[in-house]
């Protein structure tokens, strides 16, 4: 039999010295700890990752190591593309160009009123670009040149879609080529110089669109099944109690020829929508953007706040019929916590 004693009885241990050298241990963790966190909440995440022009992975790995966040987190501290505003079903050049072809119709003060609401259109989509152009962090200091190429939500949408750091140098870099060329020749006559600078402008401009070029609409495009399920989903919202017939028949004709109300009633149990005796239910968006505030607000109305014989309190809420029903199946998966008490007498 063979043992190896780590500690023998002989050997002395001086306890004090062992406390001494671990609280010395713990204050030096202690003031890393704080270092970092002062160097981390001194370092704005917009300060350093509008030039980054790296791999979206390896930014993300820079972001969660820096800020001790997990991948997941760190994904999603990075800004969204914002959706495109659309005015039924529209987007705005659509609008802009149909209220352009009624001007023609109108005169006197009907034509002008018409000519100041296309101009707020227009203005407002052109504060709609400049937000795409903010949520490309890696565009966002170039953002003068990238009005340069006069892009349209399309090519913002492919420029987002960009994740390699190769073909993010490359963008950069021609921007700033475009940029620079732009300056010289606004200080230069015309002569040989200045038309140096203006071929390194379009020549520049061209490898942007032909990197583009190699983007298929296709891959910027939201699939044909999730815009399917929007419409479902907004039809829902809009029309509380509905039926799977009903949605059918309120959908646009290319999504109706290749539906059933079997289909979409399938579609409904993967989107999660309640459903009470053939009627579907989900909750809006305005709802669960503030859903405790809402919860508080019904508690208000049509709820109570009691107490057992342990002074442990008790919140309630109480609804009747079908819609009350569902909007208590739709609140419990939101909320994921309570208990429901169903078909009660």
């Amino acid at each position: 039999m063979e043992y190896l004693e780590l500690i023998c009885k002989n050997d002395e241990i001086n306890t004090d010295e062992l406390r001494r050298k671990l609280a010395e241990l713990e204050e030096a963790q202690a003031q890393a700890g704080a270092k970092k966190k002062e160097i981390t909440d001194e370092l704005k995440l917009s300060d350093w990752l509008p030039y980054q022009s790296l791999d979206e992975t390896e930014v993300i790995k820079d972001i969660s190591k820096i800020y001790s966040v997990n991948l997941t987190d760190a994904r999603n501290m990075l800004s969204a593309f914002p959706e495109e505003p659309l005015i039924d079903n529209k987007p705005i050049p659509a609008i802009v160009k149909d209220l352009r072809n009624m001007r023609r119709k109108l005169k006197g003060d009907n034509r002008q009123k018409m000519s100041k609401t296309i101009d707020h259109l227009i203005n407002a989509y052109g504060d709609h670009l400049n937000k795409c152009i903010d949520s490309i962090y890696w565009l966002s200091p170039y953002k003068s040149a990238v009005k340069m190429l006069t892009p349209d939500l399309v090519t913002l949408r492919k420029l987002e879609h960009i994740k390699d750091g190769e073909h993010r140098e490359i963008i950069v870099n021609n921007l700033v080529k475009m940029w620079e060329s732009n300056i010289f020749k606004n200080e230069l006559d015309y002569g040989e110089e200045y038309a140096g600078h203006v071929k390194i402008f379009k020549e520049s401009k061209k490898n942007i669109r032909s990197t583009l070029k190699e983007i298929s609409h296709q891959s910027i495009r939201k699939s044909r099944q999730s815009v399917l399920d929007n419409l479902i989903i907004k039809t829902i919202c809009n029309n509380p109690g509905i039926s799977s017939n009903a949605i059918h028949s309120m959908l646009p004709k290319s999504y109706h020829r290749s539906t059933t109300p079997q289909t979409i009633s399938k579609m409904l149990k993967k989107i999660n929508a309640t459903n009470v005796s053939g009627d579907y239910y989900i909750l809006s968006d305005e709802i669960k953007k503030d859903l405790y505030g809402y919860v508080a607000g019904f508690i208000d109305s049509d709820g109570y706040i009691t107490m057992d014989s342990s002074y442990s309190p008790r919140i309630g809420m109480i609804a009747t019929g079908d819609r009350g029903r569902a909007f208590f199946q739709e609140m419990e998966k939101e909320l994921k916590i309570g208990r429901l008490h169903l078909d009660q007498r």
